[in-house]
């Protein structure tokens, strides 16, 4: 019996949706996407369209071929008058006029220009050589499928390269992750999302690129909150238009899945074929510029990697039980008993010599703690900028690190163990992740024999595929062919049930019908996708399509070693990978406990009662899934037919094949870009002072150039330290990376002046024990020259400056404890969160700390003067009347206490012994602290002595 659930989801979303308008920010003209004519669209696909009237009947075999106000009567052979309809909202007179006539047109058909419309679901709805696309068109397919990988003809010694490529976007485009950036009329680059309005570092395409000499397989990966399965098939042709191979089954896209990276690049429904501004959901409308930036920023990582191939050595491993203590992410599916395998995977690409030149590190986690304005790889960065500085120390070169994330989909970032909040928390999890790995990898054995292998497996997605009874994925009133939900559906009423004994019985629950969205013509993106089988040697590898639960990548593991014989040890699962169809739940996993060491959960799968492990126990993770609970076992199948054919085995393929997903362009004009005035650009508003103290933050500003010419994201700003010789030279970091805002040690924001000129700005802060010297900041862009039409680079340097030691230092706290003995805290001052605070003009401009000062001590706390590594001297006297006290011996130690309502904080306090007894009354301290790195600080305060 199906639900009686009403299907108010849909108004619901409406009306959050109009709320969230109220908060839109109309900083500037939006750039609003052309809508496609849908006369066109339906007009076009028929070439015979205009076919007199007196001609007689269009013959036709497919719905493509009729004109628009026709359809194909696939019995008859001709094109017969349709139904008629009215809004384009109003497609139920459709579905009711072909459930008589065919029932297989109903879960299909549409209302446009008051005419039924039957669209395609399956290529196999179009004639040979089309692609069922663009939301149920039949559209030519324009690529080539040769089936020839990319490789030569016989085994050689492994040949490897390494990528790094900044990646092509403006600052002001949209962030892909969060729904509550909506905002209408926010800005140039947005539609229905807030435009970024700055960077906490550069974002880099990086890719790896491996050949046997016989197969080359790249995996790239970028931090985009997913990526698609047309953005793979749009970097596979323009790779095999520059190799002449067939990339599909060697080419591996993977988001790192920070939810502030670039956006408006998923193929959403938008304009007049959406019910909703799809982007409000979080990826904001797509924009055919944007994405074609995505694509080159893949493309040129892709073909930088091949550049760069070389002779070299590589070899893998896995840190089991790494996390154990949740301090890097968790489980996060408060539906489900605790499932988080604990497992890292490294690969470390050598040179010949064993030099480090690439790693490639993979776990599951969420990049989910930042959702302001500025864009960042979040969580996900702070592990590779983690590694990289730990590797720069160990090996004096720079080595960039790949995240490519595991089965996130349920697991939580975290670091904030020791509250650390903001961007502190990227640097805290990427010292936890290095402190981890840094060991098994730099002992990592490696080796020059390698054998490769890839398979990707493109599949349809259709409900009859996927095993539901009638009734089980529907809902009773539904607005489409029998309530069943042919299309898909997302938003489920599921809340989380944490009672394994009981779970959501199927069809007992209302969801929003994806058809709802899309005026009942199928979407695209959802009616197909694609995994990637990889065999690198002994390690074998599957990709999923999107936000994969721990729990259903152990069943796709299990499921390899009950058809394969793969072992578990050797097996991994990346989601976020090759395409994205939301998140992916288990259907009901079950048999013993995952073998891993490490892994949380507790007894045998079998433990506990049926569906514990299930879509059907509820929570967000289940209600974004896109197909219901039998989908999981649908993957797994999947996965399953992916892996044998690329090891060669007897596989019979159960679902259609679809060609790879081509969208047409949408025609969207590209983005505006203003002119500068050339005798502008470069001149510094806001010099840092002459004399900067360490901690001291600095903001500097400067006129610039228009954000779509200052292009690859913001401009360059460096640190540049004086050579002693009259000139200056490029400060390195610890990682051995250029000291500039590529790397997280400058926050840089983009504001738009009274007379509409771009001016920038760069937020930059240092630790207590960075070198003093002498320092400058130089600054590179590009500006649009009005003359030449041409992008024009332009570079600044700003004044010099000193940075010298602190004198913050704090002395606190303090207790007369006897006549001849007193207490103080020691400390540096706390390093409070970084927080926006500018004014309407500058809502980017910041207050605050983003570094993290201290492993252990929370944002907004004072941080200890360590007794045995930083503390050098606390003098001075004090004052009672015309007795002057002097100190004969001061005691320093650092122990835990509880702070502010927080446990095991570390302060440093120091007994002080006097030379004489003081008494009650008033009394002055002057005290002087200073550390080993030179820094000090004074307390000059009067108190009154009360002696216990």
């Amino acid at each position: 019996m199906r639900s009686s659930y009403l299907p108010h989801l849909l108004a619901a979303l409406l009306i959050a949706l109009a709320g969230l308008t109220a908060c839109s920010e109309p900083d500037g003209p939006a750039d609003t996407p052309d809508a496609t004519d849908e006369d066109t669209d339906i007009d076009d696909v028929g070439p015979d369209a205009d076919t007199d009237a007196d001609a007689g009947p269009q013959t036709c075999e497919f719905q493509s071929e009729c004109a628009l106000g026709t359809y194909c009567d696939t019995e008859a052979g001709e094109c017969v008058p349709a139904p008629e309809c009215g809004r384009r909202d109003q497609w139920i007179p459709c579905v009711d006029a072909f459930a008589e006539i065919n029932p297989e047109f109903a879960r299909r058909t549409s209302c446009i220009e008051h005419k039924c419309v039957v669209h395609c679901a399956l290529d196999s709805h179009c004639p040979a050589g089309n692609v069922c696309t663009d939301n149920g068109e039949c559209l030519p397919f324009t690529g080539e499928l040769t089936g020839e990988h990319p490789g030569g003809d016989a085994p050689a010694p492994l040949q490897a390269g390494v990528a790094n490529v900044l990646m092509k976007f403006p600052i002001g485009l949209s962030m892909g992750g969060y729904g509550s950036r909506a905002a209408f009329n926010a800005g140039r680059y947005v539609e229905s999302i807030r435009p970024s309005r700055g960077q906490m570092h550069g974002l880099y395409a990086r890719g790896l690129a491996l050949d046997d000499g016989t197969r080359q397989l790249i995996l790239l990966r970028a931090p985009i909150i997913f990526p698609s399965g047309a953005l793979h098939e749009a970097v596979a042709r323009r790779l095999q238009q520059e190799t002449g191979r067939d990339w599909r089954s060697s080419l591996v896209l993977s988001g790192t899945h920070t939810h502030s990276g670039p956006g408006r690049h998923w193929h959403l429904p938008a304009g007049d074929e959406a019910a909703i501004p799809l982007g409000t959901l979080g990826t904001d409308e797509f924009h055919q510029e944007a994405f074609d930036w995505l694509t080159d920023s893949f493309a040129e990582a892709a073909l930088a990697a091949l550049d760069d191939l070389a002779p070299a050595r590589m070899g893998w491993d896995v840190v089991e039980s790494f996390d154990v203590d949740d301090v890097i992410s968790s489980d996060r599916w408060g539906a489900t008993p605790a499932f988080d395998d604990n497992r890292v995977l490294m690969l470390r690409v050598d040179d010949l010599e064993g030099t480090p030149r690439g790693v490639l590190v993979s776990f599951g986690s969420h990049g989910t703690h930042n959702s302001g304005d500025y864009m960042t790889g979040d969580a996900l960065a702070g592990v590779e900028r983690g590694l990289e500085k730990a590797l720069g120390e160990h090996y004096d070169r720079f080595v960039p690190v790949m995240y490519f994330n595991q089965n996130g989909g349920t697991m939580s970032p975290r670091g904030d163990r020791y509250g650390h909040r903001g961007p502190q928390i990227f640097e805290r999890i990427g010292l936890h992740f290095a402190e981890r790995v840094i060991a098994p990898l730099t002992q990592m054995e490696t080796t020059t024999e390698w054998s490769f292998k890839g398979h990707t497996q493109r599949f349809s997605i259709q409900v009859d595929d996927l095993g539901y009874e009638p009734g089980e994925f529907a809902m009773e009133n539904s607005p489409t062919y029998e309530g069943e939900f042919y299309h898909g559906a997302f938003q489920c009423d599921l809340p989380e049930d944490d009672d394994p004994a009981t779970f959501a019985p199927p069809g007992e629950f209302g969801c929003m019908g994806i058809h709802e969205i899309a005026f009942h013509r199928p979407v695209t993106l959802f009616g197909k996708s694609q995994v990637t089988a990889l065999q690198l040697n002994d390690l074998t590898i599957v990709t999923m399509p999107g936000e994969l639960a721990m729990e259903l990548g152990w069943d796709i593991q299990r499921a390899l070693r009950d058809a394969w014989g793969i072992d578990p040890f050797n097996s991994f699962t990346w989601g976020y990978a090759q395409d994205h169809l939301l998140y992916l739940s288990p259907t009901n996993v079950r048999g013993e406990r995952p073998p891993f060491p490490g892994h949380s959960l507790v007894g045998d799968l079998d433990d506990y009662p049926e569906f514990t492990f299930s879509f059907l126990q509820g929570g967000y993770e289940a209600q974004m899934g896109t197909w219901g609970y039998k989908f999981g076992d649908y993957l797994v199948d999947r996965a399953v037919e992916a892996v044998g054919i690329m090891r060669g085995e007897d596989v019979t393929v159960s679902v259609p094949e679809p060609l790879p997903d081509e969208f047409a362009p949408t025609g969207q004009p590209d983005f505006p870009m203003d002119p500068s005035d050339p005798d502008d650009v470069g001149r510094i508003i806001d010099q840092p002072p002459a004399q900067v103290e360490r901690r001291q933050a600095v903001d500097i500003t400067w006129r610039g150039g228009d954000p779509g010419a200052e292009m690859f994201q913001a401009p360059r700003i460096a640190l540049e330290r004086a050579d002693g010789e009259g000139g200056f030279e490029q400060v390195l970091l610890p990682s051995r990376a250029p000291y500039d805002n590529r790397e997280p040690v400058f926050m840089t924001r983009i504001r738009q002046a009274e007379d509409e000129a771009w001016e920038w700005g760069a937020y930059w802060e240092e630790t207590k024990d960075f070198p003093t010297g002498t320092y400058r900041f130089r600054i590179e862009g590009h500006y649009l020259d009005a003359d030449s039409g041409e992008r024009t680079p332009y570079s600044a340097t700003t004044d010099s400056f000193e940075i010298v030691p602190s004198t913050a230092m704090v002395i606190d706290q303090i207790e007369v404890l006897s006549p001849t003995t007193f207490s103080a805290r020691l400390a540096y001052p706390a390093a409070g969160e970084v927080l926006t605070s500018g004014p309407a003009g500058d809502r980017a401009k910041l207050i605050g700390s983003f570094r993290m000062h201290h492993p252990e001590v929370a944002s907004g706390l004072p941080i200890p003067v360590m007794a045995d590594s930083e503390f050098n001297t606390l003098t001075g006297e004090v004052r009672q009347g015309q007795s002057a006290l002097n100190f004969t011996d001061v005691t320093v130690s650092t122990e835990l206490e509880t702070v502010e309502g927080r446990n095991n904080v570390p302060v440093t306090r120091a007994i002080i012994t006097l030379d004489g007894e003081l008494s009650e009354g008033e009394a002055d301290f002057e005290l002087l602290l200073t550390d080993l790195l030179g820094n000090n600080g004074e307390l000059l305060t009067t108190l009154s002595v009360d002696l216990p």
